[in-house]
């Protein structure tokens, strides 16, 4: 599926937080983008498989937030949120991973993640960091 299907038909407002996922795996963003239909405030946008499509899309939706696997193939996940970082300093990254180390999350930081989180943690949680409500010292 082409990141320009995955974008819906429907807006749910103006006020909507527009989300861009950037994971290899597709369950993972089935259950992101499943979870997040009945948030009223949140819209996933469209879906980056690889590295090579998570700029050139972010750079054309111009999404609130980018939901980002660390471990992104084609640029990595850090690269990426500096990547994005630079043309839309005003995007929301999320940046997600399976492994929580201490220099993982100063790296996040660095490379201008605004949140670094475990993938192991609750839903709400995710959500609530999408919405703003999280630092990068963010873990669970």
């Amino acid at each position: 599926m082409s990141p320009e299907r995955a974008t819906p038909v429907t807006k749910k407002s103006e006020s909507t937080l527009k989300i861009l996922l950037a994971d290899e795996s597709r369950e993972f963003r089935k259950f992101i983008r499943r979870l997040s239909e009945p948030e009223v405030d949140l819209e996933v946008v469209g879906e980056a498989t690889t590295g090579q499509e998570l700029v050139p899309l972010a750079r054309r939706l111009k999404p609130n937030v980018v939901v980002l696997d660390i471990a992104l193939s084609g640029i990595e996940g850090l690269q990426g949120a500096r990547s994005i970082k630079a043309e839309l300093p005003e995007t929301r990254i999320v940046l997600l991973s399976v492994v929580d180390e201490p220099a993982l999350r100063d790296a996040a930081q660095r490379y201008g993640a605004d949140v670094f989180v475990s993938k192991d943690a609750q839903i709400s949680d995710i959500f609530s960091y999408i919405r703003g409500k999280g630092p990068i010292k963010a873990r669970h």
